[in-house]
């Protein structure tokens, strides 16, 4: 579930690992028509960090990533709203 601040918005994703699967709930929660790339766990010190790439309708690589804390599937889910819309 994505909320935009006036409505929630629910995503379905599949995929072998399940940060990557709630990437691709978000990006169809968002329906921007953006395209996965990759989403990966990086070690970052002694913490997480997850990074996600996804491509946009123009072809552009579009970038999020955050600290993981102890919620990697929220984590996850943060780093791709932040692909699809760099202010969030």
């Amino acid at each position: 579930v994505v909320s935009d601040g006036a409505a929630d918005h629910i995503g379905h994703g599949h995929a072998g690992d399940p940060p990557t699967a709630v990437t691709h709930a978000v990006i169809d929660a968002i329906g921007t028509g953006h395209r996965h790339i990759d989403t990966r766990i990086l070690p970052v010190d002694n913490h997480r960090a997850v990074l996600v790439v996804l491509r946009d309708l123009q072809g552009e690589l579009r970038l999020g990533v955050t600290m993981a804390g102890d919620d990697l599937l929220q984590a996850a889910a943060d780093a791709a709203v932040r692909a699809i819309v760099p202010q969030a």
